[in-house]
């Protein structure tokens, strides 16, 4: 019998899991490509590329995956489906892909993972307890931060911040539209620590080890904020004088 570990492509395949594991995309991508070449007909490569893909907003190969694994009846590339939904925040999608893939595999633990996430997503705390306890394996450290991402968006939605900002400068004034907007950008972020709170262990643990690498959404929103209140301290300035 063959060994796997000597058919084509089998350690580009390696290093891609170990990469997409890591949440380093864009070098995942390249190696998929490179493992692509070898191994047209696999569609472990389109499962891996759309989780990447999707992360990476390359919409070129989310495109071409999702095409190819649309057409599957394998457990593992519904399950690859959702877990691309869910990087977008289409949590009913995500919902109905990893459906599919329980349809097809009653037993799959990923999927079931998976569709906790997307409950968690859309606040159904109490489905997305069942689902993880339906599952018979326990999550990955993958899909651990999945779930505590999905925490996190659901934490951070509804926050109303626009109506805050307009209803500060109706009041206000424009003069005070900088600092508005400093405290428009905000609240999704006090909100979120208010929410993350009242929930239990499992999704608020999640939700705090997967914030911790939201790095790029910190560094932007923070220099929004220092952005706009510089702004509004200027403003403050040239007025006074």
């Amino acid at each position: 019998m063959r060994d796997p570990h000597d058919e084509p492509g089998a350690a580009l395949m390696a290093e891609a899991r170990s990469l997409v594991a890591d949440r380093r995309w864009r070098p995942a991508i390249r190696v998929l490509e490179s493992a692509r070449r070898l191994r047209e007909d696999d569609l472990e490569v389109d499962e891996l590329m759309i989780v990447a893909a999707t992360n990476a907003r390359n919409r070129r190969e989310v495109k071409r995956s999702r095409a190819r694994l649309e057409a599957s009846s394998s457990a593992s590339s519904w399950v690859a489906l959702a877990s691309g939904h869910l990087v977008s925040g289409h949590f009913q999608a995500a919902d109905r892909a990893a459906r599919r893939a329980l349809e097809i595999e009653p037993e799959n633990a990923a999927a079931w993972h998976t569709l906790a996430a997307s409950y968690a997503g859309l606040g159904w705390f109490g489905d997305a307890e069942s689902c993880t306890e339906q599952a018979s394996e326990e999550a990955l450290d993958f899909e651990r931060w999945q779930l505590g991402r999905a925490v996190n968006r659901w934490a951070m939605t509804n926050s109303h911040s626009l109506s805050v900002v307009l209803v500060l400068v109706f009041v206000f004034g424009t003069s005070v539209a900088p600092l508005a907007c400093a405290l428009g950008l905000t609240l999704p972020f006090l909100l979120r620590d208010l929410r993350i709170r009242t929930l239990d262990a499992h999704f608020s643990d999640s939700a705090d080890v997967a914030w911790r690498t939201e790095h790029r959404l910190r560094l932007v929103t923070g220099l929004a904020v220092l952005l706009c209140t510089s702004l509004w301290m200027i403003s403050l300035a040239i007025t006074g004088s």
